[in-house]
């Protein structure tokens, strides 16, 4: 009997031991997500600061807020948005509406190409005008420093 309490006592010895190196690599680990974490925070903190530096709360505080917190929240959500879609195809006045301003937006397109071309058109009349005048204006100064 003395020989089982010793068996006992050191299995639970040996339990001890590999219990204390798990608790050794649990805290190691915990330490180290701990650091990743403090860096992360970091990181987030210079690209999108939720204080100021005189440590007033920013607006991103308070979107962050309203934001869901929850999957169930999330999904919600996201079936919202995709009836809403679903409800522009079926709704034909807003396929409509799209319609008239795609052609409209076409349609000024049309019209900066024109005009567009007729500026080339102006440029191009301007030039063929001003070089004969360009040309004789130049022979007149060309002349007039070799009297002078």
């Amino acid at each position: 009997s003395l020989q089982k309490i010793k068996d006992q006592l050191s299995e639970r010895e040996a339990e001890t031991t590999n219990l204390e190196a798990e608790l050794k690599g649990v805290s190691i680990m915990f330490r180290e997500r701990k650091h990743e974490m403090k860096q992360l925070k970091q990181y987030a903190d210079q690209i999108a600061p939720i204080k100021d530096a005189d440590g007033n709360e920013l607006s991103l505080r308070a979107q962050l807020g309203e934001l869901p917190e929850t999957i169930s929240e999330i999904d919600a959500l996201l079936e919202e948005a995709v009836s809403k879609i679903q409800n522009i195809h079926d709704n034909p006045e807003v396929l409509r509406c799209y319609e008239e301003q795609k052609q409209e937006i076409e349609k000024m397109r049309r019209e900066l190409d024109g005009l567009n071309d007729a500026d080339d058109v102006k440029r191009a009349q301007l030039i063929s005008l001003r070089e004969p005048w360009e040309n004789a204006l130049l022979n007149m100064v060309d002349k007039v420093n070799i009297k002078f």
